[in-house]
C-alpha cells in the first residue's frame, strides 16, 4: 500500500503512467501486479524485466485480461542501416544499396558481426561493442539459462555453449 500511496501523492486523481523496471526482483511480483490491477486505479502500469525467464517464473499468477505482452526485438538490418545513415535514405534504401556499395557492404559486415542489439549499435568502437555483447551473453547465460536449467557449473556450461556454437552444422561427437 505504501507504493500506491506514493503514486497517488505524485499523480493525485489524474490518470498517468507508472513504469516499473526489473519487477522479477520482487519476490511476490505476480501477486503484487495482480493486486495493483485489481485496485482499479486510474494509472497504466508499464512493467519490464531484463530476464524474461526469471520474469515468467516470478509472475506465475494468471493475469488474463489484465495485461498485454510486448517483446522488444533487436534492430532489423533495415532499421540498423536507417539508424546508421541518419534515416536519410529510409524510403530509398534499394537506391542507397545500389549506389553506395562499399558503404553498404561495411554496414552489412558490421551488422553480421555485432547484430542489432540496440546497446551494441550505439557503441562506436569495436572493442566497446564486444564488451557490451559479452555483458549480454554473461547476463543471459548466468541469469536466465543457468536459472532455468538449474546449472551449478556456469563456466562449464558457457564453454559447452561456445563449443556447440563452433560446431554448428557439423557432426558433434
Amino acid at each position: 500500500m505504501k507504493h500506491v500511496k506514493k503514486i497517488q501523492l505524485e499523480f493525485g486523481g489524474s490518470p498517468g503512467f507508472v513504469f516499473i523496471d526489473e519487477i522479477q526482483r520482487r519476490e511476490d511480483a505476480g501477486l503484487f501486479l495482480k493486486g495493483l490491477q485489481d485496485l482499479g486505479l486510474p494509472y497504466k502500469f508499464i512493467v519490464s524485466g531484463s530476464g524474461s525467464v526469471d520474469l515468467k517464473a516470478k509472475v506465475k499468477e494468471s493475469m488474463v485480461g489484465r495485461k498485454r505482452v510486448y517483446e522488444v526485438y533487436p534492430l532489423s538490418l533495415t532499421e540498423f542501416v536507417n539508424f546508421r545513415t541518419g534515416y536519410r535514405y529510409a524510403d530509398r534504401l534499394p537506391d542507397f544499396f545500389a549506389l553506395e556499395t562499399a558503404r553498404s557492404a561495411g554496414l552489412l559486415t558490421e551488422y553480421l558481426n555485432f547484430g542489432g542489439y540496440p546497446r551494441v549499435v550505439l557503441e562506436a568502437e569495436a572493442r566497446e561493442k564486444l564488451r557490451v555483447i559479452d555483458e549480454v551473453y554473461q547476463g543471459y547465460v548466468t541469469r536466465d539459462i543457468a536459472y532455468l536449467l538449474n546449472v551449478e557449473k556456469i563456466e562449464a556450461y558457457g564453454q559447452l555453449m561456445k563449443t556447440l556454437a563452433d560446431q554448428a552444422g557439423q557432426i558433434i561427437n
